[in-house]
């Protein structure tokens, strides 16, 4: 299935761009640091028969807008991309979804539960991060200069093309890793510069810790950007979570293993609205 094409709402000064499938109680999708809502394209195919299925372009991607920035502005932190979200749920008319977030879309969507936790159903967190902040200032600021050194001599075409592989597992096919290449050579080099500097920021720790929602942790056992560590580090500090490894797969694991992903998360989301309705009838 190719994904739906792109959809377009005004909140305030930004435009959001987002995608949309299927009919039902909405999954909103929220993509890492080098992708888009592209990168959803077997999720759509997955889970759009049960769900009505929003994949968004964070501020700085795909069709969406940045946030403002200027010389007098600080740096956007975390928090301001949740407010976006918060923008797209209200513009959409969705008063609760359940929300998926990978890789840095996870630290986001933690944000967003820990401030919106009555919009939250039930919460994904795939091959997350508690954020760059949680490292020692040395090594996370060498991690940030490594990351904008790439974007700055490389380009986003040849930064690219040295880091699709390192995404998936050792046995990922090639086309895979080309599909995965392509949709980050897409990226703009101002959204992702903006979002590594918010990335490097950010510590989500207290808002994890705030979560109400029901969380589901997913991560490939051979993610090697955000191990099956992090994942553990990120399960210690939730009120009500459970976490599941996904063999043979990397950092992309709902790409690489769409499959096992999409059965995950219809088994967690099915679960969390069964617990929501019980909670009504009580």
């Amino acid at each position: 299935m190719h994904p739906p094409p792109s959809r377009f709402v005004e909140h305030g000064d930004l435009t959001l761009a987002y995608r949309e499938a299927g009919r039902g109680a909405p999954i909103v999708l929220l993509h890492g640091i080098g992708s888009s809502s592209l990168t959803w394209d077997r999720q759509f195919e997955g889970l759009s028969p049960a769900y009505r299925v929003i994949a968004w372009d964070a501020p700085g991607y795909g069709g969406s807008s940045i946030l403002s920035t200027g010389d007098s502005l600080p740096p956007p932190r975390v928090e301001d991309y949740a407010d976006a979200l918060a923008g797209l749920f209200g513009e959409l008319g969705i008063g609760s979804a359940h929300v998926v977030g990978h890789s840095m879309g996870g630290a986001i969507a933690a944000v967003f539960a820990a401030r919106h936790s009555s919009r939250v159903r039930g919460l994904v967190l795939a091959d997350s991060t508690r954020g760059g902040g949680v490292r020692p200032d040395e090594e996370r600021e060498a991690r940030l200069k490594d990351r904008l050194r790439a974007l700055d001599e490389l380009g986003p075409a040849g930064m690219a093309r040295a880091r699709a592989p390192r995404l998936v597992s050792a046995k990922a096919p090639a086309d895979l890793v080309g599909r995965i290449e392509a949709v980050m050579a897409e990226v703009r080099p101002e959204g992702y510069r903006q979002a590594a500097i918010m990335l490097s920021g950010a510590d989500v720790t207290k808002a994890l810790r705030r979560v109400r929602a029901s969380t589901l942790v997913l991560c490939g056992e051979e993610d090697k950007i955000t191990p099956v560590a992090e994942s553990r580090a990120i399960l210690d500090l939730l009120p009500d979570g459970r976490l599941k490894l996904i063999p043979d797969a990397g950092h992309a694991g709902h790409q690489e293993k769409p499959a096992a992903y999409n059965g995950e998360i219809l088994a967690f989301l099915a679960s969390a609205d069964l617990s929501k309705a019980e909670q009504q009838r009580a």
